[in-house]
């Protein structure tokens, strides 16, 4: 035996499904703004690491002037070790703004201008 829904059972039913469209597009927009934000998140934690390694970049090129100037200076060999120990680190870290460059486009433009200058 078939009973005949009434118009309070398919308003109900319309209501459900519309409720449940509209669950489904809001989960839809909130994942899709998490997956941008993890991205975001990405860039920048690889933004920071670039911008700490052209950190000791510079750190490194100011002892090697600092190392320079003191031989230059006193003609004493002891200044040339700090500018052999920077020398080795700024080798090391020109090897890993390269490894950083592959993800960030504007630091692979910009990299050259490092390696003529160390």
């Amino acid at each position: 035996m078939y009973v005949k829904a009434g118009p309070l059972l398919v308003r109900s039913t319309k209501l459900f499904w519309i409720a449940v469209f509209f669950l489904a597009t809001v989960s839809a927009v909130a994942l899709a703004g998490t997956y941008r934000l993890l991205d975001v998140y990405s860039s920048t934690q690889r933004s920071q690491q670039a911008l700490l390694e052209l950190d000791r970049y510079l750190s490194d090129l100011k002892d090697i002037e600092t190392a320079a100037r003191g031989y230059a200076v006193t003609r004493d060999p002891k200044f040339l070790d700090p500018y052999r120990s920077a020398s080795a680190d700024l080798e090391g870290t020109l090897a890993r703004l390269h490894q950083l460059a592959g993800s960030e486009r504007v630091l692979a433009v910009r990299l050259p201008t490092l390696d003529r200058a160390g």
